[in-house]
């Protein structure tokens, strides 16, 4: 737009002096641009050595271990003004069963049985992953109810 038309019409049109804007085009970055621009590099160059996966948080750690004093929104906003993002941790899906398969499934047998008359006749046994441990249950089908858990 300066190459079409004269600064001093573009000054007049947005009601600013054109003295105003030389010396707005030449002033130097302030001391906290500055310190951002230094603090920026040192923000990309922890992110690269985390290959991509930190996040603001454990950016400023390797920041202040390094000296850097600096707070983690500070941080997080250079981060975002480079377009670095950290990757997050996927939370693990338990696998107890591959349904993604062409095989047939099996009958329920005993759906197909007639009710139990009495107590053991039927039990129904239920095995569920836990974090460390794996629990047990078996149940009687004629009472509903548990008879062993481990």
């Amino acid at each position: 737009m300066k190459g079409e038309h004269p600064i001093r019409m573009l000054c007049e049109l947005l009601k600013v002096s054109h003295s105003g804007y030389y010396r707005w085009c030449q002033q130097r970055p302030s001391i906290r641009q500055r310190e951002d621009a230094a603090i920026a590099a040192k923000v990309a160059v922890a992110h690269r050595a985390s290959r991509g996966t930190y996040g603001a948080p454990r950016i400023l750690v390797d920041l202040q271990e390094g000296g850097t004093r600096t707070s983690k929104r500070r941080c997080a906003r250079l981060m975002r003004e480079q377009g670095l993002r950290g990757k997050k941790k996927h939370r693990r899906k338990p696998r107890t069963t591959d349904s993604r398969h062409a095989k047939p499934v099996a009958e329920n047998i005993i759906a197909l049985r007639p009710d139990p008359t009495g107590p053991n006749q039927c039990w129904l046994t239920d095995i569920m992953p836990g974090p460390g441990l794996c629990r047990v249950a078996v149940l009687d089908k004629s009472e509903e109810a548990v008879v062993d858990a481990a």
